[in-house]
């Protein structure tokens, strides 16, 4: 039970960190491609290249997720029951 609760720990804490940092940052990268693309000096490429991170990053936040959820599964299989664990933190 120890190793469960151990994995969903570092699972929501894997989660913060990402969307504190990368999902920050791809968020806050959107809007410099965006005025470039408006002044001419950049081309429609280098916003897709910014929305595609984005998507990327999020995408891997989906997955740390559903990596913390089967964490907390297996938490409470091991437990035996439904247990009240906090829940990693929605956007």
């Amino acid at each position: 039970m120890r190793v469960a609760w151990v994995e969903l720990d570092a699972a929501s804490r894997l989660i913060d960190q990402y969307r504190d940092s990368v999902l920050s940052f791809a968020e806050q990268n959107q809007t410099l491609p965006q005025s470039a693309l408006t002044a001419g000096q950049a081309d429609v490429t280098v916003l897709l290249d910014a929305q595609w991170e984005l998507i990327d990053a999020r995408g891997t936040v989906s997955d740390l997720e559903r990596d913390a959820i089967l964490g907390r599964i297996a938490l409470e299989h091991a437990a035996g029951g439904t247990l009240i664990v906090p829940s990693p933190k929605s956007p």
